[in-house]
Formats: C-alpha cells, structure tokens, sequence
C-alpha cells in the first residue's frame, strides 16, 4: 500500500513579521514577493479561519494574513484580522499593511501633488499631521456627515520607520530600490490576468470645475512621464474608514480638509493592535471612473516596495517546523470574522429575532433589522448567527453590490458544494438555492448585510432580481439588514412577511454604558451615575459605532471621559 506523505505542521511562533493583504489580488501580489513560501500549514484554532500563508524575505519568516474568499472587508474586519494575527503568533515583531488605495492628486498645491495610478503611497506623520486620519468618526446631522479630525500616527516599530527613511532618503529615485522586485514578478499570473502595467494612456484624471455655477467633471491633460520616472512614492496622510469613496466633491473636500494623499478602508481597524507600516498603491482617484483595472498592477508595485522595507531590516533568520490536517465539520460558515468580543446589551432585540424566527411559518422564517446608519444592526445579526453557529449552519452575504452579492455566494458555493467550480452568476446563484433547499441540508441561517439598495432585490432593469434566488425551505433562516424599511413586506411578502420587520433603535443608557465599559481599561472607567458618563453617552447620541470609536480613542491616548467630552466639545 502506497505510503501517505505527512503534511508538515508549522508553529506560530516561528513568524516574526506579519504582512497583511486583506483582498484577494493583494495576497496574490504579497505571494509572488515571498522569497521561498514553506511548505505545510498552521494547526486549527477556535475563530481561526483567516488564511495564513507563509513564507521568508530576506531570511526573515513571514506569514501573509488574508481574508477568505466572499468575506466583508474594512475597518471593522480588519481590526478582527489584526486582532487573531495578535493573539494567534506571539512573537511578531512588525507588521505590513499592504494593498491598494485611491490616490488624491492635488494639482493646486505647490509644488504639485501628483499623484498618478501605480504611485505608492505611504502612511508617515510630517509634522502636525497624522499618518493616518480615520475619516469615519463624526455624527450625523439633519443635513449631512460632519467629519470630526481624528488622527493618529500610522504607528509601527522604529526598524520599519528607520527602513522607510532609508528609503525615502533617496526620493525620488528610491524606485531604483524596488523596481527590481517588480519586474521579477510581472508577469506572473492571478486570476484575470498578470500584474502589467495598464499604460499610463488609460489613466484618466478628472476633476470637478464650475462653470456658470454648475460643477461638472473634466478630465485633466497630463504629460506621460519617462520610463524611469514612471513610479512615485508619496508620503504623508492617509484616510482610513468604511465608506467606499466614488464621489468627486466628497472625495476633494476629504483630501483639503486632511491633506490626504490617499483612501483605503482597513487601516484604521489595524493599528491600535499591530504597529504596521500602511503602504497602498493609487489603483483609482475615489471618483465615478473608479473599476478594478489598476488594482493588480497598484497591489504588485505596493508589495514590492514592501519587499524593500524588508529587506533593509536585519532580523534572525527563524526556523519552521510541520502540521496535521484541519477537522473537518458538517456545520459550515461563511461568517465575517470581524470581533464581536466587546458586543453589550441589545438583549431585547436578540429576543424578539429568536422569537419571530421561531414562530414564523415554515416558509417564512425571515426577518428583517432596519434602521439608521451606524446604529448596530451588523452586530446585532452577527450576535444572533453567532449563538446559533453550533446548531446550524451560517451564511453571510454582503448585500450592497452585485459584485458583493456574488462574491457571498461564491464563498457559499464553495462550502457547500463538493467540487464546485465558477461558472456564471445565474448559475452560482441557482447551484446554491438548489442546495440550500435540499431537504438533506443541515438546518441553515443566511444573512443579506447591508442590503440598502432595494433595486438589487426586486424591480431591476437588467433583469437579474436576487428575490429569485433567495432560498425558501422549512429548515432554513433568512436574515436582512437594512437602512430602508421597505423590505418589510416588499413584494407581498416575497422577500420578509410584513410583520416580520424589526426596528432597531440607539441603545439605552444602560447598554450604552455597558458597552463602553467594557471597552475600557479599569482606569478610565467609570461610575453609572457619573455626570461626565452621561454626558459622554448623550453625546454620541446611542450609536455604538460611535461609542466603540470614542472608546478607543479614549483606550489608546488614555483619555478620561471628562477631558474626551471637553474635546469633543470644542470640535462642534
């Protein structure tokens, strides 16, 4: 009989840097960086499903962590990544946040800031500026989103600034340094293609101008720069945060109000747990032009600038052991592994969602959370999956794009269906319905995240409605979370039943207070009656997005609640 080759176990104490590569082509670029990739893989832990690939630079260990396919990204699911990388290798020394950004070209400054698709862009404090501005902390008004300055240093360890200011020494020819790294892997291979560059023919800029009082966009004529100048690295301010920017005059009124050089969405969720060094590569401009084009090329010159940084840091060489294979289960997830560990209160709402799923009909076990912005209803649905996880099945669909929605059900597909290849939308689509159904499938919950915009739903023009592909069986659960109320009932009732709905409201006082305890350490705590405190929670106006970013804030400064509020106040 034909002997069984053992697959070799690794340690995690072994890796000593970690690189941190959230999408899908940005781990592909980090891979092609690694000078030697070890073979075998990491034992299973508990929430331990990110994927860690490692490798060495340089003679250093190095593990890439990313996120598995169809999963949600941002702030929120990068501080869950950076936490797990934390708490899963206990000898990391640095990290690397790398990948992609939007570039903001300022051609009104003097000298000019600008900056062209493939630059790179890197988060270093100059000055009284921050190296990184998290754009998503403010309130909202009856107007609009008023933006609060919150910045922090990008903070990483004082070998990776030293290698960056080595770097940056010999600005602007520092691209002599990394280039190389670049061009030894450019026409490599992911998924759609290779890592070349588009051509700088396709990089159009545009910007807003008004003309008799109406703004319009205007592409900008820009001369082609010579080959050796093609690359340039920016320094300065990057914003970080939730919001997937495609707005020119939002993105300029960011870019004026902070000085950014840049935007990109994991930053902030990262360095209050791991001192990284944030480096992106321009891929758009945040505006209506924004497509994936430039993202291979931007995440490739990204990495090799990274590769740089790592190779100018002289780290012992560290020795790698081997592994048994992973469990397996019959209960799968495609959950967001993002931390809920310091989710409070809503217990009432986690009632009545138990409640109306259980009393529902059998074919109508759904509901639907809606309510404002930032007001809880993510976590209130990942808290309910989350105490359901060891009994059934858990499926999470980020509804807020075709392209989201897809990817959701790709990552369905995936884990349901035994060999299952890609094929075209409608047919993933039908393939995971089909099998959702199936009488034979465990009993599942599915969740549709951030499902705002209705047309995708019911009514679209193309044709293509994601009403067609929801799932109907008496062992299955559908889940909607929602700014717009109108899913209740939406279709008579084809979507959610009518009384199905749940409004979710600011939390109370008391949850308030709860949450922000335990987001503090024992010396910033405070009393339920204090003045101060409360002051604190009606000033955040019961949204525990705020009351998390306040917290932190407060948790990594080492603020007291009485110096926040007068902060606070004086930034109205």
């Amino acid at each position: 009989m034909e002997s069984v080759r053992a697959i070799p176990t690794l340690k995690f104490e072994d890796y000593i840097v970690v690189w941190i590569a959230p999408l899908e082509i940005e781990a592909q670029a980090a891979c092609y960086m690694l000078d030697n990739r070890h073979p075998g893989r990491f034992t299973t832990r508990p929430g331990g499903e990110y994927i860690y690939i490692p490798g060495d630079i340089n003679g250093c260990n190095v593990v890439i962590a990313t996120f598995p396919a169809g999963h949600d990204y941002g702030v929120g699911a990068a501080a869950a990544l950076a936490s797990q990388v934390k708490n899963t290798f206990p000898n990391i020394c640095f990290g690397l946040l790398v990948g992609i950004a939007a570039g903001l070209p300022n051609l009104s400054r003097h000298p000019p800031r600008d900056i062209r698709l493939g630059d790179i862009l890197v988060g270093l404090g100059q000055g009284e500026s921050a190296g990184l501005i998290s754009y998503g902390f403010g309130r909202e008004t009856s107007t609009s989103f008023e933006l609060s300055r919150r910045g922090a240093q990008a903070k990483t360890e004082k070998i990776v600034s030293s290698a960056i200011g080595n770097i940056k020494l010999l600005a602007p020819f520092e691209g002599n340094l990394f280039l190389d790294h670049y061009e030894n892997m450019k026409h490599r291979e992911h998924s759609n293609g290779t890592f070349q560059d588009p051509g700088q023919e396709k990089d159009n800029l545009f910007q807003i101008v008004s003309e008799d009082g109406v703004e319009t966009a205007r592409q900008v004529q820009r001369t082609k720069r010579e080959k050796a100048s093609r690359t340039k690295v920016w320094y300065g301010s990057i914003g970080s945060g939730d919001r997937l920017m495609k707005n020119d005059v939002e993105r300029d009124r960011l870019r004026d109000t902070f000085d950014l050089i840049g935007l990109e969405m994991e930053a902030a969720g990262t360095i209050s747990t791991i001192p990284v060094g944030v480096i992106r590569g321009a891929c758009d401009y945040a505006d209506a032009q924004k497509n994936d084009d430039w993202q291979p090329y931007a995440a490739a010159m990204a990495a090799a600038y990274a590769k740089e940084v790592i190779c100018r840091i002289n780290l012992h060489d560290h020795r790698v052991n081997t592994i048994a294979p992973q469990p397996s289960s019959d209960i799968l997830s495609t959950l967001p592994l993002y931390s809920n560990e310091n989710f409070s209160g809503r217990e009432d709402e986690l009632c009545k969602i138990a409640r109306i799923l259980e009393n529902s009909a059998p074919l109508k076990q759904r509901i639907c959370l809606h309510g404002l912005g930032a007001i809880g209803k993510s976590q209130i649905a990942f808290e309910h999956v989350r105490r359901c996880s060891d009994r059934r099945s858990t499926f999470w669909v980020k509804a807020d794009t075709w392209e989201n929605i897809e990817s959701g059900y790709l990552a369905i597909a995936r884990r349901l269906i035994p060999g299952f290849r890609h094929v075209t939308r409608t047919d993933t689509f039908t393939m995971v319905k089909q099998h959702l159904e199936r009488s034979t499938t465990k009993p599942w919950t599915l969740v549709f995240d951030q499902a705002d915009e209705k047309e995708l739903f019911w009514g679209n023009p193309n044709g293509v409605n994601l009403i067609n592909f929801i799932p109907s069986t008496a062992h299955g659960q559908i889940i909607i979370t929602t700014r717009d109320s109108r899913f209740v009932g939406l279709a008579s009732g084809q979507v959610v039943p009518a009384a199905n709905g749940l409004k979710i409201e600011k939390m109370t006082p008391a949850d308030g207070y709860c949450l922000s305890q335990k987001n503090l350490q024992l010396d910033l705590q405070w009393k339920d009656l204090d003045k101060a405190g409360q002051i604190f929670l009606e000033m955040l106006g019961g949204l525990p997005l705020a009351i998390v970013q306040a917290t932190s804030y407060m948790r990594e400064e080492f603020v007291p609640v009485e110096e926040f509020v007068q902060l606070y106040k004086e930034y109205e």
